[in-house]
């Protein structure tokens, strides 16, 4: 069922079908927020749905607003940064990985658990699809690694809380993030994207793997943290003024 939808002025939506199931509204302003180019789930079936749209990177509001002829605007992937913050700083020397990744990891995991077996560098599995409750104090566990292998939103939260991360699922990746990397890789909301310079797990060597974590290096999140201080919620408010989203 449906909120009482006339008593709000703005609304946020993220799929397809909510953007169809609110155009038989007039009064709020309907803003469609796209996260995913390969999935028709993701975009609105049409844009005349809504009032405005933005995408999740830059590469792809670009894209969009070029095919579609359209004004569409990035919009950073808010982080929680009160929530998501550093608790213990990280080992000089890799120790512990973190894989975030819920549906895809089983793929890989056995490749990462080889290759750290032999540095004596224990891997550990977050999986909030097998285990919800994980989901409300994914902090802790992301504070307890040195490393944290992840995508799109999960790598930087693992950024907030000064980790070193290594964007990489079931696409591939980008590799660990740094001062040549962070950028490039941001761009496409860190989604393993741009650099490429990790397989897919069906082709992804040992070799490949030990190349990313020989770059471990704690001076990696000065750079990282440049990063995700832009993408700070508090300043939600001044960007929807911007757009005059908010007044």
């Amino acid at each position: 069922n449906l909120p009482d939808v006339d008593s709000y002025d703005v609304v946020f939506l993220v799929y397809s079908w909510t953007a169809e199931k609110m155009a038989q509204f007039k009064k709020p302003l309907k803003i469609f927020i796209g996260h995913g180019l390969m999935e028709k789930m993701l975009m609105p079936s049409s844009f005349d749905l809504v009032d405005k749209m933005f995408y999740i990177s830059e590469f792809g509001a670009e894209y969009l607003s070029q095919k579609h002829n359209r004004d569409i605007n990035y919009m950073p992937s808010w982080i929680d940064i009160d929530r998501f913050k550093p608790t213990s700083a990280i080992n000089d020397k890799l120790k512990n990985i973190l894989i975030l990744d819920s549906r895809n990891a089983f793929k890989y995991r056995s490749m990462f658990d080889w290759v750290c077996q032999k540095r004596n560098v224990e891997v550990e599995v977050l999986s909030t699809h097998q285990e919800p409750s994980l989901l409300w104090n994914v902090e802790d566990k992301i504070n307890k690694s040195d490393l944290v292998v992840a995508y799109g939103r999960s790598a930087y939260e693992a950024m907030a809380c000064d980790r070193n991360v290594l964007v990489y699922g079931i696409s591939g990746g980008d590799g660990i993030m740094m001062k040549d990397s962070i950028d490039r890789s941001s761009s496409r909301n860190c989604s393993g994207w741009v650099i490429r310079n990790m397989p897919t797990p069906d082709k992804i060597t040992q070799k490949e793997i030990e190349l990313q974590l020989d770059l471990y290096d704690a001076n990696h999140i000065k750079y990282t943290r440049n990063c995700v201080d832009k993408l700070d919620i508090n300043n939600l408010e001044g960007f929807l003024k911007q757009f005059g989203i908010l007044k």
